[in-house]
């Protein structure tokens, strides 16, 4: 199987939201108000582009993945919209994308970097922590579910 792993193409920051949404509304029945909410996230990016960057991670030019490394300030960036398609999980393709974001917090010198995940996607929570990401904060959020979900957040002092 042969991922590439690219920095995202123009109109593809639409889809990457579309995708995230599409993931989490089939496996977790999450509502439109998360569609809202990945809309708003991205357009954010879209009016503030200077040190942030969207891959998407590619098997013959479809779109199987993505990560999102959004500036905060000069210092702190978040990662965000870290997905793959349920169908090609556990083929190292989560791995790569990490790989890509953390190399390019070292290249624009971000010396604190976090992301927020929700307490139920263990795979992913066993990849931050395996990148070096600590669990900081918990909360809970009634809006994505018929029922209360918990955020977290994942916070990494310094990627070298």
């Amino acid at each position: 199987m042969n991922v590439i792993i690219r920095p995202a193409k123009m109109g593809e920051a639409s889809y990457v939201s579309y995708f995230n949404m599409e993931i989490y509304r089939k496996q977790y029945q999450f509502n439109p108000c998360f569609e809202i909410y990945a809309l708003d996230a991205m357009a954010w990016m879209m009016h503030n582009p200077e040190g942030s960057c969207l891959y998407v991670a590619c098997i013959d030019d479809k779109i199987v993945g993505s990560i999102q490394i959004l500036k905060q300030d000069e210092d702190t960036a978040q990662l965000r919209w870290f997905a793959v398609d349920a169908n090609y999980r556990g083929c190292g393709i989560g791995s790569k994308l990490m790989d890509n974001a953390k190399a390019y917090c070292i290249k624009h010198g971000y010396n604190h970097v976090y992301l927020g995940t929700i307490d139920f996607l263990q795979e992913a929570r066993k990849l931050y922590a395996k990148y070096g990401f600590e669990l900081t904060e918990t909360w809970e959020n009634k809006d994505w579910m018929k029922t209360p979900l918990t955020e977290e957040r994942w916070d990494l002092k310094t990627w070298k």
